[in-house]
């Protein structure tokens, strides 16, 4: 039987894997570059006096750098889990292997 911790791992696993398919799918890669490269040829193209418009150019690349650093931490948060799994894995075995009540 599962304890709460090990189940939040498995829970954060999930959630890493589904976090990493979003991040490598290529139709989400290419709408990312089509913003970033639109939103930059914009920001390059106002006018001096177009201080707001360059602004939300800004921030438009900023919410994109967000949203993918917000998938990426569940991914590495997911790698931290596995380890973690691992570990106590191995200390399972090697409490049974020694005979150590858990």
């Amino acid at each position: 039987m599962m304890d709460q911790d090990e189940l939040a791992r498995r829970k954060e696993l999930d959630r890493a894997a589904k976090a990493a398919a979003i991040l490598d799918s290529p139709l989400l890669k290419e709408a990312i570059e089509s913003i970033r490269q639109h939103q930059r040829d914009f920001w390059i193209r106002t006018k001096p006096s177009q201080v707001d418009e360059r602004e939300a150019a800004y921030w438009s690349l900023r919410v994109v750098d967000m949203i993918e650093a917000a998938l990426q931490s569940h991914v590495t948060t997911g790698k931290l889990a596995a380890q973690s799994l691992r570990e106590k894995t191995e200390e399972l075995a090697r409490d049974r292997r020694t005979g150590r009540r858990i």
